[in-house]
């Protein structure tokens, strides 16, 4: 069963269920007003019945109690009797002219005649049941008698009865309207509901296929909105990464086959040239071939990082480390190269920095992608005296997480990276230009640091100036333990 028929079963059976509840109540409380409105009825009929009684008899007029009897006899149709009977149980007045002066001597009347507030009996009269209500009729604060009425409970039951039919009918007749204008509205909620859900589930069986370039039309502000604005983003997201991963695989599948080309050719040229070729150039081509094969390592090795990085598998060989040590290796690994481009490598070394446990060569791998990267990017001969690559370490204090850092920055005066760049600079496949390149290099190296507890950031262009780029990382000073 699809949503939309649920959604529609439901509200529709909810929205009936909810009306038709409205109407019992409603029809429950009427019947409670009702039944109570009758009964203060009666007792407001049986106190102006005491009311004028009393004042009758102050007066000694028989008259004004015989003509309110019958009033109230004539405008009341529930009224079955009215009268008045004196201390010695005789009638003094009733709506039955035929039974004055008599003496009252049923048992309902005998157990009225000694009530001393208003009584309520229920008894048979024939086919009729009647409702007889006393009340004592006081003088000062003696009884000077008592009035009765006779409801019959027939006429006011078939009233009240008649009366909740009338509001039944009324009720149906607004409710049913209500719940067709209930169902339409519904229907179009869950149509309002289920169009977005409907819209995304397109998308996604779109994205399954891969076509990562869909997109949905978002217009409600909602939470189904922002939902839908939050796939699009998602969608965006998958489609970069399908863009980076088609780069990465071509720039890998560059990057094996160059060295391994150049490992090819040169081998097939020693083996064809024979002795006298090997004696010739045999030295210069088996560093070539060196030089390609420590390439290949390193790619390979960068592969077998990430992986091992993005499944946690990778563990630091923590040990007492001269920081300056590993700074000293990667600049004499890296000074011939940058002579070459007319890039000069310089270092100011605070002398404060202690050793720190660290893995020597995790770091050293950190230090040689980033002065790697500068002298990449860092053009030749850049005037006056080319460019520069600068490294500096200082100690610093966390005061708020009370602890000691060294700080070592790589700043060089080269290309820059696009701002474009800065936020993603460090996720896995992301380059800083078009140059080849997996863009594992600072993606590993991040991971590094942030296994030591440390933390990485850019700045580009340096600040101060209008070009070049800042690395910066950070490593706890701890003892070893």
């Amino acid at each position: 069963m699809k949503l939309k028929t649920k959604f529609s079963i439901f509200s529709g059976l909810l929205i009936i269920l909810v009306a038709f509840s409205i109407s019992a109540l409603l029809i429950f409380v009427e019947e409670k007003y009702l039944t109570n409105e009758t009964k203060q009825k009666q007792l407001s009929s049986i106190n102006n019945l005491a009311r004028v009684a009393k004042d009758s008899i102050i007066r000694e007029d028989d008259l004004m109690i015989l003509n309110y009897i019958n009033t109230i006899r004539k405008t009341e149709g529930s009224i079955s009797y009215a009268m008045v009977v004196n201390n010695e149980s005789k009638i003094i007045a009733h709506t039955d002219p035929l039974l004055l002066r008599t003496a009252v001597e049923d048992p309902i009347g005998i157990k009225a005649q000694t009530c001393k507030d208003i009584f309520v009996q229920t008894y048979k009269k024939g086919n009729e049941e009647i409702i007889d209500v006393a009340s004592p009729v006081m003088v000062g604060n003696k009884k000077s008698g008592i009035v009765r009425l006779g409801f019959s409970k027939t006429i006011i039951d078939n009233t009240l009865k008649n009366t909740l039919d009338t509001i039944r009918k009324h009720i149906i007749v607004v409710t049913i309207p209500v719940v067709i204008l209930g169902l339409l509205g519904a229907l179009i909620f869950v149509h309002t509901m289920t169009k977005p859900i409907k819209a995304l589930a397109q998308g996604s069986k779109l994205i399954a296929e891969g076509k990562l370039d869909t997109k949905i039309k978002t217009k409600g502000k909602d939470e189904l909105g922002l939902l839908a604005e939050q796939f699009n983003i998602m969608a965006e997201k998958l489609n970069e990464l399908d863009e980076l991963k088609r780069d990465f695989v071509s720039c890998v599948t560059h990057d094996l086959r160059s060295p391994l080309s150049a490992i090819e050719s040169y081998v097939n040229d020693m083996l064809e040239g024979g002795a006298r070729e090997f004696e010739r150039n045999g030295i210069e081509n088996l560093n070539i071939i060196r030089n390609n094969a420590v390439r290949l390592s390193r790619l390979i090795d960068n592969l077998l990082d990430a992986a091992k990085l993005e499944s946690g598998r990778i563990e630091l060989e923590l040990k007492l480390t001269n920081i300056h040590s590993v700074i000293n290796d990667v600049e004499k690994l890296f000074k011939s190269y940058a002579e070459d481009k007319g890039i000069t490598m310089k270092s100011k070394l605070s002398e404060l920095i202690p050793g720190i446990v660290i893995d020597g060569d995790k770091t050293r791998q950190v230090m040689a992608n980033l002065v790697s990267n500068s002298i990449k990017f860092t053009p030749s001969g850049v005037p006056p005296g080319g460019g520069t690559i600068t490294i500096v370490d200082e100690l610093i204090t966390d005061t708020e997480k009370n602890q000691r850092f060294v700080q070592i920055s790589v700043t060089d005066t080269g290309i820059g990276i696009p701002a474009e760049n800065l936020d993603k600079i460090f996720s896995k496949f992301t380059k800083v230009s078009n140059t080849k390149g997996t863009g594992l290099g600072l993606f590993i190296s991040s991971n590094i640091i942030e296994l030591h507890g440390g933390k990485i950031w850019v700045e580009s262009p340096v600040p101060g100036s209008t070009k070049g780029s800042k690395f910066t990382f950070t490593l706890p000073v701890k003892s070893n333990k």
